[in-house]
């Protein structure tokens, strides 16, 4: 990534120069300037691969979609994003560079996954990397003795005054985020360590931009900084403004969603939830499953098995829901998927702390069993995925006692929960939910069982699923010269490698 000029002047003092600082949104003085207010003029170069140009031209429906910025093939004007394969790497200007009339962005060989052109699309439209959020230190701690001294500046917090969240949450699943070993010494020893344990596995995810990474474009764009709205009729929120700009009117979006910018009457919603304003549980798509399951005095066990058969990527959404005024406790008994930082592959996703906009935790490999955790709400969406591989898992849930604050339980006080639940002579009785190749998602199982609770082993330490072991997961490995990975669906999410030019 190449940071643009009227940028790099201001921070050259501040930051001790760099030509590759990156932060999450630019704006500072020249601010709109810096946005491409009129629509995203873009060229190809002719000698790009056509693997790249599928691949952007996916990327940049991605954005059109879930935003309401706009691309259009260059006529005749003077200041345009070239993509261009020229150099080694994947990497853009930040947002509108005025200081270059040809702004290019380098998709080189390795660089052509979804993940990666809407990476560097999203740089383009003024997107930084996450990690350099001047409240970093309050989610994700960087290890300086893991990365060697001359990356540090790629880990330099930003002044607030250059960089623009917002008021949105910090999101570790962002496409915008470093994975935790970039730049590390160590395979095996992350230099990024996030506060919260159980988020580790989210850092790095490369499926495409998060539910965050959508709503501080719309927020940049300002794509919805007003609504109106005509009576039977919807149109985009433009043309509302134009018609009726005298009634203003907002849906009511509930769990973090808000007006979507091509249809102001409905809701954008974060993963989990669905319907117009958010208010439903987001559906399963093709795969019969997914749904509530109301939380019981008796522990619950879900086996999820995904088959590596089927289109696209397949996916299983319940929401776990407790009485009012209390939580629920999950444990992950065991999970097998495709292990990798940012489980992005096939993996299990809950979303434990009660704001369900940012990227819940994530867990894909053997070594993330046999962990508990505790909801901050009474709601909890937990979504399994596979794409192209199999994933299994399971997970046992029951209630806590009534839950007057919003803190995580300590492990002696976890113990005594699992002693108040329903105990027959020391053993607990298991509700079974046992749901296996969700082909057709046939139900296999729905009995009372009693059985011996499995799992008493405590959460390892942090840097356990990168130790050398059952289930390790080394770092991002250079992408091949294989050109049959995914390349994009501008609906959904892909697999990808972000700033291959790291790997120098």
């Amino acid at each position: 990534m190449i940071i643009n000029g009227a940028l790099l002047r201001n921070l050259k003092t501040e930051l001790l120069g760099s030509r590759r600082k990156k932060r999450w949104a630019y704006r500072d003085v020249l601010y709109p300037e810096t946005i491409w207010s009129d629509g995203v003029p873009y060229e190809f170069d002719p000698d790009l691969p056509p693997i790249a140009v599928t691949s952007l031209k996916y990327a940049m429906k991605f954005w059109e979609v879930n935003t309401c910025v706009t691309f259009r093939p260059r006529v005749n004007e003077t200041q345009y994003i070239f993509f261009t394969g020229e150099n080694r790497g994947c990497f853009s200007s930040v947002g509108r560079d005025t200081s270059q009339p040809e702004q290019p962005v380098n998709i080189g060989k390795g660089c052509y996954h979804f993940g990666v052109t809407t990476h560097e699309v999203g740089h383009a439209l003024g997107l930084f990397h996450h990690q350099q959020r001047y409240d970093r230190d309050n989610y994700v701690t960087f290890s300086k003795k893991d990365v060697p001294k001359s990356y540090w500046l790629n880990f330099v917090k930003i002044p607030q005054k250059y960089l623009a969240t917002y008021g949105l949450p910090y999101d570790v699943g962002s496409i915008m985020h470093y994975t935790p070993t970039e730049f590390a010494s160590n395979a095996y020893l992350p230099g990024l360590l996030t506060a919260d344990a159980n988020l580790q596995g989210t850092m790095g995810s490369l499926d495409g931009p998060s539910f965050l990474d959508v709503q501080i474009v719309n927020r940049h764009y300002q794509c919805y900084s007003g609504f109106t709205f005509v009576a039977g009729v919807r149109k985009s929120c433009i043309e509302f403004l134009e018609i009726c700009n005298e009634t203003e009117i907002k849906p009511n979006c509930l769990n973090g969603g808000y007006p979507d910018p091509h249809n102001c009457t409905i809701c954008k919603c974060p993963t989990g939830f669905g319907g117009d304003f958010c208010q439903l549980i987001e559906s399963s798509g093709a795969m019969n499953c997914g749904g509530l399951i109301p939380t019981s005095p008796k522990l619950t066990r879900m086996r999820i098995r995904l088959t590596a058969t089927g289109p696209g990527r397949r996916k299983c959404v319940y929401h776990i829901r407790a009485p009012p005024n209390r939580r629920v406790m999950i444990g992950l008994q065991s999970v097998s998927g495709v292990c990798q930082e940012g489980c992005y592959t096939s993996a299990v996703e809950m979303k434990m702390n009660g704001d369900f906009r940012p990227v819940g935790y994530r867990f894909c490999c053997e070594s993330h069993s046999f962990r508990r955790m505790l909801s901050r709400g009474r709601n909890v969406p937990v979504t399994f995925f596979a794409r192209d591989s199999p994933l299994e898992s399971r997970i046992l849930v029951v209630l806590t006692p009534d839950a007057e604050d919003a803190t995580y339980l300590n492990a002696t006080e976890m113990a005594e929960v699992y002693k108040q639940s329903d105990n027959d002579n020391g053993k607990i009785h298991f509700l079974i939910l046992d749901f296996v190749n969700l082909g057709p998602c046939e139900i296999s199982g729905l009995d009372m069982q009693v059985l011996q609770l499995p799992f008493d082993q405590e959460l390892s330490d942090r840097h356990a699923h990168y130790a050398n072991k059952g289930g390790k997961i080394g770092p991002r490995s250079k992408p091949s010269n294989d050109q049959s990975d995914y390349i994009g669906e501008y609906g959904s999410n892909g697999e990808s490698y972000e700033d291959f030019s790291v790997y120098n």
